[in-house]
């Protein structure tokens, strides 16, 4: 029994999606808080920005 092309790349779809979400959540999250994050290492910044990126994915998916 074979599996077709695109039932294997299904995962992949999914992971593309879930990246794109997250990116776009981390430009607009960024976006937001450059100024009264201003005084904060870029490296906590980043950090600050991916958590609430990844908290922002989560929610959405228990809304659904």
């Amino acid at each position: 029994m074979t599996t077709s092309p695109e039932i294997l790349k299904t995962p992949d779809f999914f992971q593309q999606h879930t990246d794109a979400r997250i990116e776009g959540f981390r430009r607009d999250i960024a976006a937001r808080l450059e100024k009264s994050c201003g005084d904060l290492p870029r490296t906590e910044f980043v950090a600050l920005v991916d958590k609430m990126a990844r908290v922002q994915l989560v929610g959405e998916r228990r809304a659904r």
